[in-house]
């Protein structure tokens, strides 16, 4: 979708990662641990 949709053109390519959590609008709210283990696992290196 990123590839072919303007607005979200920018999005496309090997830097983004694509991850789904079953929730709804607010994962920090429904999911924070599974939220908080997806970001922490894709966090760039330093």
């Amino acid at each position: 979708m990123a590839a072919t949709v303007p607005l979200c053109r920018h999005m496309a390519g090997d830097t983004w990662r694509y991850e789904e959590l079953p929730t709804w609008h607010w994962p920090m709210v429904s999911r924070p641990v599974e939220l908080a283990a997806m970001l922490h696992r894709h966090q760039p290196a330093v």
